[in-house]
């Protein structure tokens, strides 16, 4: 027959882990009803709790602060610092007020939340035990004195915050669970919170407006009174000043420009007029100092130049002057730069006077234009104000009033028994799990024999009704048929001269199958001994006769097969002359059968490893240790396996 493969170790056996489950399918199913029974008393004996929830909604208006202007009159009112957005109330903020100190306190007085005993388990009046008392005493303990006062908001505050929930819906809308003892306090509560929240927002957006008013007309008297007051600044500045100085500035200016190009042509001619006198005083005043002079100034050949000096106006015509023409020019030239040095400071002064009108009239005519558009700004915003104070729209709608519940909202019995029985069957696979690692037993066929790894592993159902029968009913059956798991377990042992037949658990005991072995080798025509050292092999024998020449007695069933008597236990085994009495019974018989119970396994194999003895292993699930198997691979390889 052949094995499974071997199985790694570092695989997990899934078959494994479920035969291990399935194994221990009673734990775990007392652990899972446990479990579902410790549930379902949990549901029973907890205080049902019950959650009416209401949902509502807050509409914006545009009643706020905001300005809703268009055109030139929105420009101006951001000018004048005012924002043209619509105010918004955030609901973030209101959930944030409706789960604060203050208002948790206001609920309190209104609604005498501290006398409820699911909101405040504070007692007063409670005493300690004595014995609680005197354990203190003893210790030293010191026990803080706390105001009532105080305990009783701590424990207001603490359970409102848990059983009151202000949750945004995804529509917007703001959703009030309340969870209580009582499904009509429950309703009672949502619904009243519900309208506090209503009134807060409605005295509150009322308020917002008297105020935005108030603050609107303070601000509008002021920029009337801006207006005015820019309006007279102009006014008496038209009655102080003249109301051409703007005119004046600019044709000054014009003026000014002219003197001042009149003033730079004759500085240039004085300059010129100075150049040719010192040609002249040097005598050199041939054509080609008159060349030059055309080179470096050009101011020569112009016209104006030439009339002031008397000469001809046409170029070729050039004369050098006198000396005493160049002085009366010069100096009649140096009295027109003083005049014009005089005229160009006198139109600078009137020019500054003229500037200085002109702006403080540009600012008086700003400030009034300015003013004037504030007011403008703020008539309108107090008019739509007026108007919207008037208008008060529907804000607050309520799309769902709390009822009371019929079904308690907590324990959740269907949740709490799911857990129950999922936590009972995990810990119950754990405990199985656990159980399974302490044990170390095989649960399944296939690790069992990929472990033990042997040439030849035979169920024992097969041969388990066969080898109850005495040894003679035995001969009987197999002289009739053939049994292939006997046969095939006879040709693997065939070339062993002692078979030792040991047990790890299983059906079939050591005592049987060493005798239905051994009656199929007599069987097969050797000389075979069987020694049992359970001694159940002894009550078949009725009459003992002693074989001379061995320590133990031996009593012969039929030519090929013989039964030794008196070796019972571990004495066999420890024996002195143990090794004595296997080399003899080896050299007397063909093949020398011997089986244990399972308290001296180890021991016999221990004592017979020297003489390399084929090992008949019988195992079976749930019985069979891998630490057993383990030890007896490290020792001697396992010929024939029979299992359940």
């Amino acid at each position: 027959m052949s094995n499974n493969p071997n199985l790694e170790d570092n695989e997990i056996d899934l078959g494994e882990l479920f035969a291990v489950l399935w194994s221990h399918k009673f734990l775990i199913t007392l652990f899972t009803g446990l479990s579902i029974f410790l549930a379902g008393h949990y549901v029973i004996t907890t205080e049902k709790k019950f959650t009416a929830k209401s949902i509502f909604q807050i509409e914006q208006n545009d009643s706020g602060p905001g300005f809703n202007l268009s055109g030139e009159l929105s420009a101006l009112a951001s000018l004048a610092g005012f924002s043209s957005s619509n105010a918004t109330s955030s609901t973030d903020i209101l959930l944030e007020r409706a789960t604060g100190r203050e208002f948790i306190i206001d609920m309190q007085r209104k609604y005498s939340i501290d006398r409820d005993l699911y909101f405040n388990t504070y007692d007063p009046d409670y005493k300690e035990p004595s014995w609680k008392a005197n354990i203190k005493k003893i210790i030293g303990w010191q026990t803080t004195e706390v105001e009532k006062n105080a305990t009783i908001e701590v424990n207001v505050l603490s359970n409102y915050r848990e059983n009151v929930l202000f949750e945004e819906t995804d529509g917007g809308s703001i959703e009030i669970s309340v969870t209580h003892a009582d499904p009509q306090k429950a309703s009672y509560y949502a619904n009243n919170f519900m309208e506090e929240i209503r009134r807060l927002v409605e005295s509150e957006s009322s308020t917002a407006q008297k105020l935005r008013l108030t603050y609107l007309s303070e601000i509008l008297a002021d920029a009337l009174q801006d207006m005015e007051k820019a309006q007279e600044n102009l006014k008496n500045y038209a009655l102080a000043n003249s109301a051409m100085a703007q005119e004046n500035f600019i044709s000054d200016s014009l003026k000014l420009d002219q003197i001042r190009m009149e003033q730079r042509k004759v500085k240039e001619i004085a300059s010129l007029l100075s150049v040719i006198e010192k040609f002249i005083q040097s005598g050199n005043l041939d054509s080609n100092s008159y060349e030059a002079l055309r080179l470096s100034h050009p101011l020569v050949d112009d016209i104006d130049f030439r009339r002031i000096l008397g000469m001809s106006e046409t170029i070729s015509a050039w004369s050098w002057p006198d000396i005493e023409t160049i002085n009366a020019v010069s100096a009649t030239l140096r009295d027109r730069l003083k005049r014009l040095n005089i005229d160009i400071a006198n139109i600078e002064e009137k020019a500054q006077i003229y500037a200085t009108s002109a702006e403080d009239l540009a600012k008086y005519t700003r400030d009034a234009k300015i003013a004037e558009a504030t007011y403008t700004v703020l008539i309108e915003q107090v008019k739509s104000q007026s108007l919207a104070a008037g208008f008060k729209p529907k804000t607050f709608k309520v799309f769902e009033y709390a009822t009371p519940p019929l079904a308690p909202s907590s324990p959740k019995r269907n949740l709490v028994l799911t857990l129950g029985a999922v936590l009972g069957l995990f810990v119950g696979c754990a405990l199985s799990l656990i159980n399974s690692t302490r044990r170390g037993v095989y649960y399944t066929r296939s690790a069992l024999l990929s472990n033990a790894n042997t040439d030849i592993a035979l169920r024992s159902k097969s041969i388990r009704r066969l080898s109850r029968k005495s040894i003679p009913d035995i001969m009987e059956q197999l002289s009739k048929r053939q049994i292939t798991a006997v046969n095939e377990a006879d040709l693997k042992l065939a070339s062993k001269k002692i078979i030792y037949v040991m047990s790890f658990g299983g059906q079939l005991t050591t005592s049987n199958a060493a005798r239905l072995l051994a009656t199929q080798s007599a069987q097969s025509g050797r000389n075979v001994v069987l020694c049992d050292t359970t001694g159940q092999l002894e009550k078949e024998i009725k009459e003992k006769t002693t074989t001379d020449g061995s320590t133990f007695p031996i009593h012969k069933v039929n030519e090929n097969l013989s039964l030794i008597t008196g070796a019972v236990g571990s004495s066999f085994f420890s024996a002195k002359a143990f090794n004595t009495t296997i080399k003899d019974l080896a050299g007397r018989f063909d093949q020398v059968f011997i089986c244990t119970s399972n308290r001296n396994s180890q021991l016999g194999l221990m004592a017979l490893l020297e003489f390399a003895p084929g090992l008949v292993m019988i195992s079976g699930l749930r019985k069979t240790k891998k630490s057993d198997i383990k030890n007896i691979k490290a020792r001697q390889p396992i010929d024939l396996l029979f299992h359940d």
